[in-house]
Order: C-alpha cells, then sequence, then structure tokens
C-alpha cells in the first residue's frame, strides 16, 4: 500500500508582487523512517491447510507434489506512507509562490508466520520448522533495510532541481506542483518495484531442496 500525499500547508502574505520566487528552501529535508514490526505467530492451520492455501508460495524444483507438504508458511508485506510539508507565499496580486519544505517517507515491514499445528511445541519439528521460517522474516527485513538508502538517495536526487513552483496563479502552480509530486510518486513506486524484485529473489535462495532436506533430516521420526 502506498498513500500519496498527505500535505501540511502554512501560509505567507508578502506585501508586493514576486518577479520571481525567493530563493530558499531550494534542497527539501528528505526523511525516510523505517519500522519493522515484531513477527505475529500462528499455529491455528494443519500442514494440509497451509498446503491447500499456499499455492501461489514459491516451491523450489524437487520439492513438489504429494510427497512433500507444507510444515510453516511466512508472509511478508511493505506499506509506504508519504507525507509532504509545503509553504506558500501570496502576493496582493493574486501570484503565489508553493516551497516545498520537507518529505517524510515511513516504511513499515511486517510479517506473519504459520507453523503447522501437526507438530507440538518444543518438538524437533516445530523447532526445524519456526527456524526456517525466521529465515524468511530476517531475509524482509535485511532486504528492507537495503532499500531504505536507496529511497532516500533517489527522493533526494528528484528534489534536487525543482521544489519552488511559482510566481503563478493558483491554478498555474497547482499544475507545476501536482507534476512535481506525479514526479516522486513515481519514484517511490520504482523503487518498490526493485524492492520486491529483491525480496522475491532472498525469499527463493532460502526455500531450497537442500534446506527442505535438511530439515526433514533434523527429525527423521516425523513426516515431511
Amino acid at each position: 500500500m502506498i498513500t500519496l500525499p498527505l500535505l501540511f500547508l502554512s501560509s505567507l502574505v508578502l506585501p508586493a508582487s514576486a518577479v520571481s520566487c525567493p530563493e530558499k528552501r531550494l534542497v527539501p529535508e528528505i526523511e525516510v523512517v523505517a519500522h519493522e514490526k515484531d513477527p505475529t505467530f500462528s499455529y491455528n492451520s494443519s500442514s494440509a491447510e497451509l498446503t491447500k492455501n499456499a499455492t501461489n508460495a514459491y516451491t523450489p524444483p524437487g520439492a513438489e507434489g504429494p510427497a512433500w507438504h507444507k510444515g510453516g508458511l511466512t508472509q511478508s508485506g511493505t506499506t509506504f506512507e508519504q507525507k509532504m510539508n509545503y509553504t506558500v507565499e501570496s502576493f496582493p496580486d493574486g501570484e503565489k509562490c508553493i516551497y516545498v519544505d520537507k518529505i517524510t517517507l515511513v516504511v513499515t515491514g511486517s510479517a506473519t508466520v504459520w507453523v503447522a499445528n501437526d507438530f507440538a511445541p518444543g518438538s524437533c519439528m516445530y523447532e526445524a520448522v519456526r527456524e526456517h521460517e525466521m529465515k524468511h522474516v530476517n531475509a524482509h527485513a535485511a532486504v528492507l533495510t537495503t532499500h531504505i538508502g536507496r529511497l532516500k538517495d533517489a527522493l533526494v536526487n528528484v528534489s534536487r532541481y525543482q521544489t519552488v513552483f511559482g510566481p503563478g496563479n493558483e491554478a498555474n502552480i497547482n499544475q507545476r506542483y501536482d507534476a512535481y509530486v506525479n514526479q516522486v510518486n513515481t519514484v517511490v513506486n520504482d523503487e518498490f518495484t526493485v524492492y520486491k524484485y529483491d525480496e522475491g529473489k532472498a525469499q527463493q535462495a532460502i526455500d531450497t531442496l537442500q534446506e527442505y532436506q535438511r530439515i526433514s533430516h533434523l527429525c527423521p521420526q516425523q513426516s515431511r
């Protein structure tokens, strides 16, 4: 989910018309805040239910078919909420200038982990599956952390040259400001696409046939 934009407005009325907007606050403050929620755990589904419901989950080659079933599952998610603070300077003749003061991007990561209730808490397979699923949780957090710096750099880049709009009438500068907001949205969306691709690669690197076999061999008395 990407929420764009939530605007905070302050206004200043100046005594004379502007030939050009005063060059101040040319580069807004950029703040990217990341928050990773503690994972939520669920033990209410059987292995058969997880296998049936996880049709979109990645399965490595060699681990398909009825001989294998899912002992656990992790679903991760990320939301982006963007806020933009700006100032409007108004002149008696109706001309205005808009200054972007600050862009704040709040990125929140979350994960839900299912461990099949076929495995009693504390049992070998329960612990092995939980350990495996936590690898997915940690990979999600690691990829998110990597992309925080990239998001900030991208926002600084798009805001480096044009964050002052005007002078002009309200319709004119609003049009130019909206074009800038669309640029910012595009930057965030593009980085989000790369982030999801990188996370997919990281998660698939965990789910290998060798990893599944390792877990099975840890607990030979319990079925796969």
